[in-house]
């Protein structure tokens, strides 16, 4: 559900740029923008025996319609960067990340989740039905490895105490 969300703010961010800003304890600031299929990441502070920084706008959300040059384009490595520099008193430190990174994240962990789930269940029920949980072969009536793989067999065992007679 996460992805598609990502995948709504990724196209949302051609139409509208938006982000949200907060201040923080070194007198800085902090945002977060989602632009042009671009997520930025920025923190501005005051460069040591600066003046407080002015800021035209209040902390907290603001969307706008995306214009202008995109600086980072030329710039980036497969839509990655990072990039510190010191201008007019402030410190800027802007990581940029592209939108399929965070579609592939957001994708990749619940995928990860999803097989290994599968591979547990297709686990369990080889082993009910007598089968080598690693490669399927049929285990009734063999030792305690597989002759196929050497995956070492579990038995499992009865209420009595015994080996399972299956």
């Amino acid at each position: 559900m996460l992805c598609v969300a990502v995948v709504a703010l990724w196209v949302r961010s051609y139409w509208v740029a938006e982000g949200y800003a907060w201040d923080d304890a070194d007198g800085g600031r902090l945002s977060l923008w989602n632009r042009r299929g671009l997520v930025d990441a920025m923190r501005v502070t005051p460069e040591s025996g600066s003046a407080p920084l002015d800021w035209l706008h209040p902390p907290g959300y603001a969307a706008v319609a995306p214009e202008g040059e995109d600086l980072v384009a030329d710039s980036a490595v497969l839509g990655f960067l990072y990039f510190r520099e010191s201008t007019g008193g402030r410190r800027f430190t802007t990581l940029v990340t592209p939108h399929y990174a965070w579609v592939l994240l957001t994708v990749a962990l619940p995928a990860a989740r999803a097989a290994r789930l599968i591979q547990q269940r297709r686990s369990r029920r080889a082993a009910l039905a007598g089968l080598c949980p690693a490669c399927g072969y049929d285990l009734r009536g063999i030792g305690d490895r597989c002759p196929e793989c050497g995956w070492k067999v579990a038995r499992a065992v009865d209420s009595t105490g015994g080996a399972d007679a299956r």
